[in-house]
C-alpha cells in the first residue's frame, strides 16, 4: 500500500507529495556527510501537441519512455511533479554535473523520438533547502523556462 501511495502509476516514478519527504532526508544526509546535492527540474517540450496530434496513448508511451531513460541513467530519485513536469534529486552531483546529466537525458529522448525534447533547469541544494524549497523550486523553474526559450526546434 505504501508504494501505491508514493508512486505515479503511469511512470512508476515517485509522486510530488513524496518529493518533500525525500528532500528532507537527502538534504540531511548531504549536509551530514558533506557531499553535493543537486536538483533538476524537467519539462517535456510539445507534450500537449503530441497528445493532441497522436492521442493520449502516445503521450502515455512517451512518459513511460521518459521514466525508462531516467532508470537507465540511474536517476533513482525521480518525481512526477505534474503532467509533463519532473524533478530529480541527485545526491553526489554538483550543479554542473546535474546539467551535463540533463543534457544526456535530452539526447536519449531525442534519439528515441526526434520531435521530442526537454527543457531543464538545475540548481545546487544547500542545507537551508528544506526551509526554502519554494525558493529553490522557483529558481529551477526559471532556469528551465530560460532553457526552453533557447531550444532549437
Amino acid at each position: 500500500m505504501k508504494e501505491l501511495s508514493i508512486r505515479d502509476p503511469l511512470t512508476n516514478l515517485y509522486n510530488r507529495r513524496y518529493f518533500y519527504h525525500c528532500l528532507e532526508t537527502e538534504v540531511q544526509k548531504a549536509t551530514r556527510d558533506r557531499y553535493p546535492l543537486s536538483l533538476i527540474m524537467m519539462d517535456i517540450n510539445n507534450f500537449k501537441e503530441i497528445n493532441d496530434r497522436s492521442g493520449h496513448h502516445k503521450g502515455d508511451e512517451l512518459l513511460q519512455q521518459f521514466a525508462f531513460f531516467a532508470e537507465k541513467l540511474k536517476m533513482n530519485l525521480g518525481f512526477r511533479f505534474g503532467g509533463d513536469e519532473f524533478v530529480f534529486l541527485l545526491p553526489g552531483h554538483t550543479e554542473q554535473t546535474a546539467f551535463q546529466l540533463a543534457g544526456r537525458f535530452d539526447r536519449y529522448l531525442r534519439s528515441w523520438n526526434d520531435s521530442v525534447s526537454l527543457a531543464y533547469g538545475t540548481i545546487s541544494l544547500h542545507e537551508d533547502a528544506v526551509d526554502n524549497i519554494e525558493y529553490y523550486l522557483r529558481l529551477a523553474d526559471e532556469r528551465m523556462y530560460t532553457n526552453k526559450r533557447h531550444i532549437k526546434r
